[in-house]
């Protein structure tokens, strides 16, 4: 094999490597998202704490082909005045009122549940 052959075969090897790597590297970088995130909320102690339901609201994103996705959110607000936002499943999300007041547990940065106070 003369060198300028040899020399093409090599970028082109290159250049197949080079676009392989480009498309694998948002799958591998949501891997490493996600497992991070997981270790994350692993690592975190289950707390709660006396808190109001101050909002709700759902964000509706679109998807290929016209469908949309729904994602649901709460907003408590704790006796200090701090507030956390936390993302809910739709039915958790239904099971809330904006004025609820009990007790928000969570882990990390994931709701884990609401108990609501009974009014006497």
């Amino acid at each position: 094999m003369n060198l300028p052959l040899l020399l093409i075969l090599v970028l082109m090897a290159l250049a197949v490597l080079a676009a392989i790597v480009m498309m694998l590297a948002p799958t591998v970088l949501r891997a490493a998202t996600a497992v991070r995130r997981g270790s994350q909320i692993a690592n975190s102690p289950e707390l709660s704490s006396d808190a109001t339901v101050l909002s709700k609201r759902i964000e509706v994103a679109s998807i290929d082909g016209g469908r949309t996705t729904q994602r649901h959110f709460a907003t408590f607000q704790f006796p200090s005045g701090e507030r956390a936002e936390f993302e809910l499943t739709g039915h958790e999300f239904g099971l809330l009122a904006e004025g609820d007041q009990g007790t928000v547990q969570w882990k990390g940065p994931r709701y884990r549940g609401f108990t609501r106070e009974i009014m006497r």
